[in-house]
C-alpha cells in the first residue's frame, strides 16, 4: 500500500510540475508576443540605423526566448502521463511535403540542399496523430538546418513492416553539419542536453527539442537513435507505428506509360543526393534516365546522345550550380539547333528567376524545391500534352484550368495558412506578401496570374497597393494583372468602390473554397468584366447569444471538409490570440481611435473563419463606430471584447485538447 501510495503522490507532483510549466509559458508568451509586435511595428516607421540595428536585435532575442518558451511547453505536453494521441485519417505524402516545404526557406537562405525521398512501398493512407509526427520531423528538420553550415540535408522515409491493420515506418533525417561527438550521443536525449556549452552559446536552444522528440515517438510506438561522426554528420532515426486506412501510394497512381517523347531524361545537378532520388524515381516509372553533375557535362551528354540517333528529350536541370549554372545550360541547349529538349528548372525559393525575363523562354516548366514525386509526375504528363487529373478534393482543379502563380497579399497568419492551403491543395502556386507594400514590390519583380488582395492591412492597404499596381501598368505599359480583392465589408456596400480603384472583382470573408476557386478563375478567364458575378454577398449571421459557441460543421466545410486543416486554424489563432489582445489594450491605452480600428479589425478574419458570429457582430459594431464616431470607443468596450476572447480561447483550447465543444 506504501508503494502505491508513493506511487500516486510522485504522478501528483509530476502532474503539478507539468501544469505550472504549461501555466508558466502560456503567460511568458503574451507579453512577448507584444514585445514581438510592437517591435515589428516601430521597425516599419522611419528610423536611424542604428535604433534599426538595436530594434532587429530585440526582435530576434525575443523570437529565440519565444522559441525556448515553445520547447518548455512541448516538453511538459509530451511529459504528461495523461496525454492522448490522436488517432485521424492523414495522407503520409501529403503531411511529409508540408514539413518539408516549411523548413525548405530557411535551408535554401543558408545555402543547404533540403531533399526527401519516401519509398515506394511506404503505404499513404494512415490513422494516428499527424501533428505529433510532424512536430518530431520540423523538430529533426531544423535542427538539421541549425546545425548544417553547408551540404544538405536529406528525409527519408522506408517501410518496415506492413500487417493487416498496421504499418511500421522508418524516418531518417541525414546531415552534413558538424556531428555529434561519440561520448555525447549516450545523452543527447535526456533533457537540457545538447553536445556541449558552446553549441548553446553558438547556436541557441534548451536542449528539449529531441528529448520531446524522443518521448513522442515512444508514445507512437517507436524508438529514435542517432549515428553520428563529428566533423562529418548525423543521421537521426525513429520508427513509429500507425494504422492502415486502406492501401494507397503517392500521386502518381496509374503508371506512367512509357511514351516515345519521354524515352529519355538526363538530370543535371552537382548534388549527388538529388540526382540518385530522381533517379530512383524515373527508373520507378520504367523511363530511361541519365545523370551528370555539371552544366559542361550536360551539354556533352545532349550532343553525343543527339549524333548517336538517341537523342534526350527531357532535361532537369538544377539552377545553381558551379561555373554554369542551370539559366546558362538553358541558353545552350536553346541555341543549338541540334538539340530538341525540354527544359525543367528546378530552383529555391531563395533563387531570383523572374518568368517575365528574357531567361524563361529557354525554360518549360519550373519547380520549386524540394520536388515532390506528384508534382514531378505532373510536369512530365505536362510536357506530354497530357492534363494532370487534380485529386479529388474540395480544392481540385478543373481539366481545363492549368496550375497558376498567385499572390497572396494578406497580413493575418490564419488567414494566410487557410488561403494558401486551398490553392496549393488545387495544384496552384501561392507566393505570400504581408502587407501592400510587400505586394507591390513582389509584382514588380516576378510574374504572377491574379492578386489575391486584402483591403485592409497595415503599411499599405489594399487599395493603394491596387492604385500602386495600376499607375506601373499604365507609365510602362505593362500587361493588365488580375486583382481580387479580399474583404470582411459588405459586398453590396463595397464592390462599386473597389473597382472604381482598380480591382477586378472581390470577394467577402470568411473565404470558402468554392466562392475562391469561381472568382479566381472567371477573373482570369474573362479579365476585367463588369458582369462579372462571381462575387457572393455574405449570408444572414445567426442570432447573437449569450454564449459563446463554436459550430464545427459549418468550419468544417469551411475548410473543404479536412479536420487536420481545421485544427491547425484553431492552433493558430489560440496563439495568436494574446497578441490581438496586447494589441487592442495598447491601443485603447494610446486613445488613437485609428489605431484602437485597426487592432480590433485583426479579430474580425480568424472570427469569422472560426465561425464564432456573435462576438464578430460586437467587433463589427465596435470598428464601425471606431470610423464613424469622432471619439474614441469606451473602456467598457474593450472589457467587453476581452470577455468574449477569454471564453472563446477556453472553447479553443477544449477543442484542441479532443473535447466535444
Amino acid at each position: 500500500m506504501m508503494a502505491e501510495e508513493a506511487r500516486a503522490m510522485a504522478n501528483a507532483a509530476q502532474q503539478t510540475k507539468n501544469q505550472f510549466l504549461a501555466n508558466m509559458t502560456h503567460e511568458v508568451r503574451t507579453p512577448m508576443n507584444a514585445i514581438i509586435g510592437m517591435t515589428e511595428l516601430v521597425l516599419e516607421t522611419p528610423l536611424e540605423d542604428d535604433q534599426r540595428e538595436y530594434l532587429t536585435i530585440v526582435k530576434n532575442s525575443t523570437y529565440s526566448l519565444l522559441q525556448v518558451v515553445n520547447d518548455i511547453l512541448d516538453f511538459s505536453e509530451a511529459t504528461d502521463s495523461d496525454i492522448t494521441l490522436e488517432h485521424v485519417d492523414f495522407a503520409l505524402r501529403e503531411s511529409i511535403e508540408g514539413v518539408c516545404n516549411a523548413t525548405a526557406l530557411r535551408a535554401h537562405d543558408r545555402g543547404i540542399e533540403l531533399t526527401y525521398h519516401i519509398s515506394i512501398d511506404v503505404p499513404d493512407s494512415l490513422v494516428g496523430d499527424p501533428r505529433r509526427l510532424r512536430q518530431v520531423l520540423l523538430n529533426l528538420l531544423n535542427n538539421a538546418t541549425k546545425f548544417t553550415n553547408e551540404g544538405e540535408i536529406e528525409l527519408r522515409v522506408e517501410c518496415v513492416s506492413l500487417a493487416r491493420n498496421n504499418a511500421e515506418i522508418h524516418f531518417s533525417v541525414r546531415d552534413t553539419g558538424i556531428g555529434i561527438p561519440a561520448e555525447q550521443q549516450k545523452t543527447i536525449f535526456d533533457p537540457f542536453t545538447q553536445a556541449d556549452a558552446s553549441t548553446t552559446r553558438q547556436h541557441g536552444g534548451m536542449g528539449l527539442g529531441l528529448t520531446t522528440g524522443h518521448q513522442l515517438v515512444q508514445r507512437m510506438g517507436g524508438t529514435m537513435w542517432v549515428e553520428s561522426e563529428q566533423g562529418v554528420g548525423s543521421t537521426f532515426h525513429f520508427t513509429a507505428q500507425f494504422g492502415l486506412k486502406g492501401w494507397s501510394h503517392a500521386a502518381e497512381d496509374g503508371a506512367l506509360a512509357p511514351r516515345s517523347s519521354l524515352e529519355r531524361i538526363l538530370i543535371v545537378d552537382d548534388t549527388e543526393t538529388n540526382r540518385r532520388i530522381l533517379m530512383e524515381v524515373l527508373n520507378r516509372w520504367e523511363l530511361r534516365a541519365d545523370q551528370v553533375d555539371s552544366g559542361s557535362k550536360a551539354l556533352d551528354a545532349l550532343r553525343q546522345a543527339a549524333a548517336d540517333g538517341d537523342p534526350f528529350t527531357i532535361v532537369i536541370l538544377d539552377m545553381m550550380m558551379p561555373q554554369m549554372d542551370g539559366l546558362e545550360v538553358a541558353r545552350h541547349i536553346a541555341a543549338d539547333e541540334t538539340l530538341q529538349v525540354k527544359v525543367i528548372l528546378s530552383t529555391s525559393a531563395k533563387e531570383v528567376f523572374t518568368e517575365s525575363s528574357d531567361d524563361s523562354s529557354d525554360i518549360d516548366i519550373v519547380l520549386r524545391k524540394p520536388i515532390s514525386q506528384s508534382i514531378l509526375f505532373n510536369a512530365l504528363l505536362q510536357l506530354e500534352g497530357i492534363n494532370p487529373v487534380a485529386r479529388q478534393t474540395p480544392y481540385a482543379r478543373p481539366q481545363s484550368q492549368r496550375p497558376l502563380r498567385l499572390l497572396l497579399a494578406e497580413d493575418n497568419v490564419l488567414n494566410q495558412t487557410i488561403i494558401t492551403t486551398m490553392l496549393e491543395r488545387a495544384g496552384h502556386e501561392v507566393v505570400v506578401a504581408e502587407n501592400g507594400q510587400r505586394a507591390v514590390e513582389l509584382s514588380a519583380q516576378s510574374a504572377f496570374d491574379a492578386v489575391l488582395m486584402d483591403v485592409q492591412m497595415p503599411v499599405m492597404d489594399g487599395l493603394e497597393a491596387t492604385k500602386a499596381i495600376r499607375q506601373r501598368e499604365a507609365e510602362h505599359s505593362l500587361p493588365h494583372l488580375s486583382i481580387i480583392g479580399l474583404t470582411a465589408h459588405s459586398m453590396q456596400e463595397r464592390r462599386a468602390q473597389y473597382i472604381q480603384e482598380g480591382m477586378d472583382a472581390c470577394t467577402s470573408k470568411p473565404i470558402s473554397p468554392k466562392d475562391l476557386f469561381e472568382i479566381i478563375y472567371s477573373t482570369i478567364d474573362e479579365s476585367v468584366d463588369e458582369g462579372l458575378d462571381a462575387e457572393k454577398t455574405p449570408g444572414e449571421e445567426p442570432q447573437s447569444t449569450a454564449h459563446v459557441t463554436f459550430d464545427r460543421a459549418e468550419v468544417l466545410e469551411r475548410c473543404g471538409g479536412d479536420t487536420e486543416l481545421m485544427m491547425q486554424l484553431v492552433n493558430i489563432f489560440r496563439s495568436d490570440c494574446p497578441n490581438y489582445l496586447a494589441k487592442a489594450r495598447e491601443a485603447f491605452t494610446s486613445g488613437d481611435k485609428a489605431a484602437i480600428g485597426q487592432a480590433i479589425h485583426s479579430f474580425k478574419g480568424p472570427l469569422a473563419t472560426l465561425g464564432f458570429n456573435s462576438t464578430l457582430q460586437k467587433i463589427t459594431a465596435l470598428y464601425d463606430q471606431c470610423q464613424r464616431d469622432d471619439s474614441p470607443p469606451s473602456d467598457d468596450m474593450l472589457i467587453a471584447l476581452e470577455s468574449d476572447m477569454e471564453r472563446i480561447t477556453a472553447l479553443l483550447d477544449e477543442i484542441a485538447a479532443g473535447r466535444d465543444a
